[in-house]
């Protein structure tokens, strides 16, 4: 019986996912099952040992192989992104991991911004910005949410 590599690749992903972002002490991570289509994990930022109102979701995926750049990503995932999380209102950020080359990287599907209505950003695969996952990569993810609900806290007292 051959294995289902693809099944594999996403398993490895979702490991690799979950110990990105629960290395860091101050994010809890809920893995959403069927409960929420279209994403994998939600993601509650943590401040002062307690949980806040402030979150958002992760998208991860496992491809065969190796990219020479990022660019190389939005064909080799066209076909697998599961657009249906970019529901309004929701931060939701891809981590894809290539299994050839051990190669992490992260983007925006719906980005937060702070600037003008503190909305979101909503990102084709096509154009989506990958950048490499890393610590920085997870401690500006943070603090974008974080800024996002600031601004949008800020914009509703007003």
């Amino acid at each position: 019986m051959k294995p289902d590599l693809r099944q594999f690749r996403m398993r490895r992903a979702d490991l690799l996912a979950f110990l990105h972002l629960t290395d860091r002490a101050d994010l809890l991570v809920d893995r959403l099952a069927s409960r929420e289509p279209g994403t994998d994990f939600h993601v509650t930022l943590v401040e002062n040992g307690i949980a806040t109102e402030k979150s958002f979701r992760v998208m991860f995926h496992g491809i065969a192989g190796s990219v020479a750049h990022p660019a190389e990503l939005k064909d080799r995932l066209m076909g697998e992104m599961k657009m249906d999380a970019t529901r309004p209102g929701v931060p939701v950020c891809v981590f894809v991991f290539t299994m050839g080359d051990d190669r992490r990287y992260c983007g925006w599907v719906n980005e937060p911004a702070v600037n003008g209505s503190a909305g979101l950003r909503s990102w084709k695969p096509a154009e989506i910005r990958w950048r490499a996952l890393d610590a920085d990569a997870i401690a500006g993810i943070v603090a974008a949410v974080s800024a996002w609900y600031e601004a949008q806290r800020r914009a509703q007292a007003a």
